[in-house]
């Protein structure tokens, strides 16, 4: 693992991210917390440094946990990687007990 996964621990739980546009209405915008995870995750098509993402982590029971994410870094991968990217992400829970829930659906350190 290079020095710029250094931190960042790899989810465990199938993911998505669409790219966040900030609601025209301020009072349908998603909270977030103030503290965020370091999470690394694999994917076909990378967003730009510094993006803000819808991000939703899909739970054992198939229903998802909301967030907010910024793309911290990208890794293009070689050939025989699983996907073409590695992104270190830094993600907002909307609040204290979905930033544990999150917590959860990481690897082990």
């Amino acid at each position: 693992m290079n020095a710029r996964a250094d931190g960042y621990r790899a989810l465990q739980s199938p993911s998505m991210y669409r790219p966040w546009h900030q609601p025209l209405f301020g009072h349908s915008a998603l909270e977030q917390t103030t503290r965020a995870l370091r999470v690394m995750v694999w994917t076909d098509e990378a967003p730009e440094v510094g993006a803000r993402l819808g991000f939703d982590v899909f739970r054992h029971d198939g229903s998802t946990v909301e967030s907010l994410a910024q793309v911290a870094w990208v890794d293009h991968q070689p050939g025989d990687a699983p996907a073409r990217y590695r992104l270190g992400l830094s993600v907002f829970a909307q609040c204290g007990l979905h930033f544990d829930e999150l917590e959860e659906l990481l690897a082990e350190d």
